[in-house]
């Protein structure tokens, strides 16, 4: 018959196990992701990039003065799952008069075309490597492809 203490610990460890395995993180497969927007052939700043996939949780990235974003998956985590993705670009940025930021008091209106935010016709294929690179070329006047490049390596 096992001691006390002996059942003890096999029931502290088996308790454990579950608990170790739900705070691994994330079991998606992630990949960097970074790029640059324009739109008519300018850096575009202050922008939100949102990489959507089929299933699972968006990637999200906002565009510096340069138009360069890296996109966030959860918290610390950087990066996008591997697949295909729904994109949306957009600057909209709803007022909110009791913030601290100055920025976000005031709001930002929409400077992208609803054809790449609310009526979408972004896509990208994240594919598994060290990293992948988008730029996108966006009009704001007539439709034409958005050519998008993905370098992995």
């Amino acid at each position: 018959m096992p001691s006390n203490f002996t059942h003890n610990l096999w029931s502290f460890t088996l308790g454990l196990v579950p608990l170790l395995l739900i705070g691994c993180g994330n079991d998606q497969a992630l990949v960097p992701v970074t790029g640059t927007v324009f739109l008519d052939s300018r850096p575009l700043a202050n922008a939100t990039v949102i990489f959507h996939p089929a299933d699972g949780r968006p990637s999200i990235g906002k565009t510096d003065e340069m138009g360069d974003f890296e996109l966030s998956y959860i918290r610390e985590e950087r990066g996008a799952l591997i697949g295909k993705h729904t994109v949306s670009i957009s600057t909209y940025q709803e007022a909110d008069p009791d913030s601290e930021n100055e920025a976000i008091r005031q709001g930002a209106p929409e400077v992208v075309p609803s054809r790449y935010n609310v009526r979408t016709t972004l896509t990208a294929e994240v594919v598994p490597g060290d990293t992948a690179r988008f730029d996108f070329l966006l009009d704001s006047d007539e439709p034409r492809d958005v050519a998008q490049n993905n370098t992995s390596r």
